[in-house]
């Protein structure tokens, strides 16, 4: 396998999710082989969904190799979503001017983070990192902000999650890489894992002449 890839993705909100049991049970396979990290982007009013996987030298050409992660993963959401795409974004994510970042892990008492309204900061940057083996999993995510909007590591306590805001110069760091990275020390998570997604229709599945589109095209480097 190749080192981890981003890829756009798009279609998968909870309006197309068909098969909720299935897309389960195909994640907590995904995991007890391989890492995944999801991500959610916020720019404006508008939300973009990532996901960073390993996969194999024939990805970048659409020729992938049997058993490689990826193809195995498009392959699982396309059964679970009525109309979901994995498109590779070749050249990452651009820097964006987040002034806050927080480091984040589950308590006992978490809820999932995709019930953290992300839509609070006009800028923001939620990557969750999950790795696993098949009886258990485990889980760490980072929250990036930019100046306005609510304190990040207070809406991340509020819902059952440890929160440590990192200096300024390591969060920029860390959250700008053309790649999510592999986040440290993930604590166990008890119940099911899940994905990201926009909690509107995605850019893409807009008219291409609408401003939305030229807006966040802005955050890939290749655009």
């Amino acid at each position: 396998m190749t080192e981890r890839s981003l890829w756009h993705l798009d279609g998968a909100t909870a309006a197309t999710l068909v098969q909720p049991v299935r897309l389960e049970q195909g994640l907590r396979l995904h995991l007890a082989h391989t890492t995944l990290t999801s991500m959610l982007m916020q720019i404006g009013d508008q939300q973009q969904a990532y996901l960073a996987v390993s996969g194999c030298d024939g990805c970048a050409d659409g020729r992938c190799t049997p058993g490689c992660y990826v193809e195995l993963l498009r392959r699982l959401l396309q059964v679970c979503f009525d109309a979901c795409t994995l498109r590779a974004v070749a050249g990452g994510l651009a820097t964006r001017p987040y002034r806050h970042t927080v480091l984040t892990w589950p308590t006992p008492k978490a809820e999932s983070l995709t019930n953290l309204a992300l839509a609070a900061w006009p800028e923001a940057r939620l990557i969750v990192h999950w790795r696993g083996t098949p009886h258990q999993l485990r889980s760490a995510a980072l929250l990036a902000v930019g100046a306005d909007g609510p304190d990040p590591a207070a809406a991340l306590r509020a819902i059952g999650w440890q929160a440590w805001a990192l200096p300024r110069a390591l969060g920029a760091k860390l959250t700008n890489r053309a790649v999510p990275p592999l986040l440290p020390f993930p604590r166990v998570w008890r119940h099911v894992p899940t994905l990201l997604r926009p909690y509107a229709a995605a850019p893409s599945q807009r008219d291409d002449s609408q401003p939305i589109q030229r807006t966040m095209a802005e955050c890939h480097d290749s655009a």
